[in-house]
């Protein structure tokens, strides 16, 4: 049972576990897929984008975020399904899942994957900081990238943990099937002028305001015609404040567009020149990865897992967060440098076919699967 709270279009995570449900071994495993959500979100679409995917999802609804008719509704899924394992993704499943393994279900075996611990205020980050802990008692844990293990406050033994890169099907995310969208023309923009585009959540670990910097050295500064997309949506609407009044504080309004959510994610990357990535926390974030699989060169923060995937100046450009001239130079090089391009996008398109697709990372997680119920382990 994959089991996951959150809200509205999720985040990367839910695409690794709605693409795991649907191409896992059917001959091996019966997998369902358990969203516990808010009964108020009128915005929640995974369960239905699940279904349509062909995936058993369950939602089971909220009154209010500590709910025990949910939560014994979830004890009922596991024991009329005869779940053997319990396959949490973030703090507080994560924290049902010790509960039920310890007091419910002693058979059960209980696997997490780290996907990050971003800081979202004080009261989450006491919740990141119990998860640390408690996630070292699990049976496996799965982590995004090797030095992901110094972000636990107890390290869990080595015999428990396996590094699991996320992955993407680049066979789905391909640029040769995608044909460019009308983006361009939506946003009255010449073909002859760069476009460069963020994807992902709008929040401060992703360091919007640097974006916006190396915007106004690219324009005001360097003199360079480019132009910038961000597409995401965010939950922190003063730190969304604080970036619309940067761009103002830089007269950058005409030269920075907000999408908002889009569901033509394939198209808007085919419409990019360059995928920007200016965060100061990641994990080993899932839009890099499409970016690459859809032939975009990427200039990205060297934080996280991301070292793990970008070798600089061979699959991207590596720059260090927060320095904005740094993140200036290489898109301006990649502008006047269109070999180099040509080379990263290569090199990209080759790591993720050969290292980083969806099928091998699948097969590794069902041979710990596997070792965890014969009682095998690492």
């Amino acid at each position: 049972m994959e089991f996951r709270s959150t809200y509205k279009w999720g985040g990367g995570p839910d695409k690794t576990v709605l693409n795991s449900a649907r191409l896992h071994d059917k001959n091996r495993f019966e997998v369902t897929v358990v969203y516990l959500r808010n009964k108020d979100d009128k915005e929640f679409i995974l369960g239905e984008k699940g279904r349509s995917m062909g995936v058993d999802v369950i939602e089971v609804l909220e009154d209010h975020p500590v709910d025990l008719k949910a939560f014994k509704e979830v004890m009922k899924i596991i024991r009329d399904r005869k779940i053997d394992i319990l396959h949490s993704r973030d703090y507080k499943t994560n924290f049902l899942a010790l509960y039920l393994k310890l007091f419910k279900f002693k058979n059960l075996k209980i696997v997490t994957t780290a996907h990050g611990w971003g800081s979202k205020g004080i009261k989450i980050s006491f919740y990141y900081l119990f998860d640390k802990i408690i996630t070292s008692f699990f049976d496996a844990i799965f982590i995004l990238y090797k030095d992901q293990l110094k972000d636990f406050i107890i390290h869990p033994p080595s015999e428990k943990t396996v590094v699991l890169h996320n992955a993407i099907d680049p066979s789905d995310w391909s640029p040769v099937s995608i044909a460019k969208s009308e983006l361009r023309q939506e946003l009255n923009l010449p073909e002859n002028i760069p476009l460069i585009g963020f994807v992902g959540r709008i929040m401060p670990e992703k360091d919007l305001l640097s974006l916006v910097q190396i915007a106004e050295v690219l324009i005001h500064k360097k003199k360079i015609a480019v132009r910038f997309i961000i597409v995401g949506e965010g939950k922190d609407s003063a730190y969304e404040t604080k970036v619309h009044e940067r761009i103002k504080q830089f007269y950058l309004e005409s030269f920075i567009y907000f999408l908002g959510p889009r569901n033509d994610l394939k198209e808007i990357y085919r419409n990019m020149d360059i995928f920007l990535l200016t965060s100061v926390k990641e994990g080993f974030p899932n839009t890099l990865l499409e970016a690459m699989a859809m032939k975009v060169p990427a200039v990205v923060s060297a934080v996280g897992g991301i070292p793990e995937i970008i070798e600089h100046r061979k699959t991207g450009m590596l720059c260090q967060p927060g320095r904005a001239g740094e993140f200036a130079d290489c898109i301006e090089e990649l502008i006047q440098n269109p070999r180099l391009g040509e080379s990263l996008i290569f090199n990209a398109r080759q790591l993720v076919e050969n290292e980083l697709s969806f099928e091998r990372r699948l097969k590794k997680v069902e041979e710990q699967y596997i070792n965890l119920l014969s009682g095998k382990s690492g």
